[in-house]
């Protein structure tokens, strides 16, 4: 690594841009726009209380369409700063890793492994 360079995927990154998770021009432009697509592809909660776990959720860009389709919206991260602004906009956080998630096996009707797999340093 060069000096002056961020490891691959450092979470610190997140935090220094974490006014841009809600601009819709923003750096996160193209994250707004997967966000409205992946809605269209969720069904509508079929029974109150329903669950949608948002692994890897962020700043919570898909807290207004999950709710809209009648859901309790978990967002699991290891960002503190992006699970705050994901609370400001419905999201229930769980500051955690998605390789080891704090949640009963069986409690979502519904999960989102949305932007992650770019995350993962050995993917194979």
């Amino acid at each position: 690594m060069t000096a002056g360079r961020r490891p691959r995927n450092d979470p610190a990154q997140y935090e220094e841009l974490l006014d841009e998770w809600w601009r819709p021009h923003g750096e996160f432009a193209a994250l707004h726009w997967l966000a409205a697509w992946r809605a269209e592809h969720i069904p509508p909660a079929d029974r109150d209380g329903a669950v949608l776990v948002d692994l890897g959720c962020g700043g919570g860009l898909m807290g207004p369409y999950v709710a809209e389709l009648g859901y309790r919206h978990v967002g699991v991260d290891i960002g503190r700063p992006g699970l705050e602004l994901a609370r400001q906009h419905g999201v229930r956080p769980v500051c955690a890793s998605v390789l080891e998630v704090p949640l009963a096996d069986g409690c979502a009707d519904v999960v989102l492994a949305c932007e992650i797999l770019e995350h993962v340093e050995d993917d194979v």
